[in-house]
């Protein structure tokens, strides 16, 4: 039915706005609508390209709409090794369900709420074809060693925290050797390390 998702296997037909905490959650929704995979039809998968570079490749071509052969589609989505996702469309006749007006196109978190809703419900695709593409915002990574300020060994198990505007951004703990890393977008944080007694 035109998405994936990485939590549990399911299959609904009855596409809604996302975010949504209802199943599923953890996807990518390049067409979600209720489609069927017919003897004129097919989904398929391919691995492109070598590491860094991968690609998977997940393809509904020729497909149809529940209980309407008449009109048929071709979705494809691109899942990039760096992050990056590609939703391409063809064969968009010039007709409000296969421009999008019954389909959820976006992304969403496990917990469904977080998302990115391209579009619900609406036209938006251009006849012929269409290429959507999200990239991941630019980021950097900060790591370090937490020591003990007496004798300067590490400390396991403290608690780092990336600050900006007052607010925590994103907290890990470092392992056993006090090591830490976080990936952070790029901007200016305070970094502020704590533990239980120090």
């Amino acid at each position: 039915n035109g998405y994936i998702n990485f939590l549990a296997g399911n299959c609904f037909f009855t596409n809604s706005g996302i975010p949504s905490t209802g199943a599923p959650n953890g996807a990518v929704y390049p067409y979600w609508d209720d489609l069927f995979v017919d003897g004129a039809a097919r989904m398929g998968t391919e691995l492109l390209g070598s590491a860094p570079n991968r690609r998977f490749v997940i393809e509904w071509r020729n497909v149809h709409y529940f209980a309407d052969s008449t009109r048929r589609i071709d979705v494809e989505l691109v899942l990039y090794e760096n992050g990056q996702i590609l939703h391409q469309y063809r064969n968009i006749d010039d007709d409000g369900r296969e421009l999008g007006n019954s389909a959820t196109l976006g992304l969403e978190n496990q917990a469904g709420g977080v998302a990115f809703q391209y579009s619900n419900n609406e036209p938006v695709l251009n006849v012929g074809e269409t290429a959507i593409r999200y990239r991941i915002p630019p980021s950097g990574f900060v790591q370090g060693t937490v020591t003990d300020a007496n004798d300067n060994l590490p400390l396991a198990g403290a608690t780092v925290k990336a600050i900006q505007g007052g607010a925590v951004v994103r907290q890990t703990t470092t392992d056993g050797a006090g090591f830490y890393r976080m990936q952070l977008r790029l901007g200016t944080y305070d970094i502020e390390a704590s533990k239980t007694n120090y």
